[in-house]
């Protein structure tokens, strides 16, 4: 394979600002590229893998298409230095889960979306209005979901009860109006990308595409039933520095969840108020800071009982000086009781 043509491909691939998501699908299909290809014929999917050049970084991207308005990419990079990158609005509705990496999408005037993983985000990027990426040099780990309106108004949106107004218009008035919120990730979310960032290591090339899919499907739902369940949503409005200091609350709760800490003790510790903590760490990861710090010690409690640790100890471990208060945790979480789970 000639070296100029492996750039071609990545550059289309990434985005050269002359195509979209389709466009790169269909370039994919008519080049004699050497990267793997999959196709199911009897569904007409298309499933394309691409790496990226050892001068920019190492991995690479999975391209997929099932149906002509539904396309999902996955993305599992390494970028050497900060990448600048052009895209085409392709009339596209799209849903992204970032699970590792930090990109800021341009999409001109005054108007900019900081992605800081991990974090989920839907938005509306109407034909004609291209937009620029800045991709840092972190990895990457994303999947994202593009949709026609037509396929989100046919399969996806007579299951909303309540859609955002801009999407609402781009949807069914074709509305040219870009628009990007950020939305509340939770833990299924989390498991379902991180299902389809690892399928290649685990099936063959048909069963891959039908894993992807399935899976895709599945994320969706949980996707929608997020959007269901908001009953106004605001436009993304988080400054980098606001998602870093709730990416820093969660890791100082995770790093010391058995300590008995007050809400005001976590806010002095990353430098924010109170307030601002409690409503944000909710709105960006689904849970509260009680739900996440609760999470952590159970799943904690129920490995070292697994362990056959005694539950007196497991107690102390997790953060209860109580060996009944933690019982009573215990059950209130999972529905059973702590000794019922106990290995024999």
């Amino acid at each position: 394979m000639a070296p100029d043509k492996k750039v071609r491909i990545n550059k289309l691939n990434l985005g050269d600002g002359d195509c979209g998501i389709s466009e790169i699908i269909e370039r994919l299909k008519q080049s004699d590229e050497a990267h793997t290809l999959f196709e199911n014929p009897n569904k007409s999917w298309f499933g394309a893998n691409v790496s990226m050049s050892d001068v920019d970084g190492e991995g690479g991207w999975q391209c997929c298409q099932f149906s002509d308005d539904f396309f999902v990419l996955i993305a599992d990079f390494h970028c050497r230095e900060t990448r600048f990158d052009r895209q085409r609005g392709a009339g596209m509705l799209d849903i992204h889960v970032k699970l590792e990496g930090h990109t800021c999408f341009n999409f001109g005037g005054n108007q900019s979306q900081e992605l800081v993983a991990p974090c989920l985000s839907a938005g509306t990027h109407p034909i004609g209005q291209d937009f620029e990426l800045e991709i840092h040099p972190k990895r990457e780990r994303s999947v994202t979901f593009h949709f026609k309106p037509e396929y989100f108004y046919q399969n996806l949106a007579p299951q909303i009860l309540s859609i955002p107004e801009s999407i609402a218009q781009f949807i069914f008035n074709h509305s040219i109006r870009v628009s990007n919120y950020l939305l509340p990730l939770n833990a299924d979310i989390i498991n379902a990308a991180s299902a389809i960032l690892s399928a290649r290591e685990r099936f063959s090339d048909k069963l891959w595409l039908s894993y992807v899919h399935s899976r895709s499907e599945e994320l969706i739902c949980y996707v929608i039933e997020t959007i269901s369940n908001i009953s106004h949503l605001d436009e993304e409005s988080y400054s980098v520095q606001d998602i870093d200091t709730l990416i820093r609350a969660r890791d100082f709760i995770a790093d010391n969840f058995s300590e008995n800490f007050t809400i005001i003790e976590l806010a002095r510790a990353v430098g924010t108020n109170q307030t601002s903590l409690k409503q944000n760490f909710k709105s960006i990861f689904g849970e509260t800071l009680f739900e996440y710090k609760t999470r952590l010690r159970m799943q904690w409690a129920m490995q070292l009982i697994q362990q056959k640790a005694a539950l007196s100890d497991v107690a102390e471990q997790v953060g209860y000086q109580q060996q009944a208060s933690f019982s009573r945790a215990f059950k209130a979480y999972y529905g059973f009781s702590a000794k019922d789970c106990r290995p024999a």
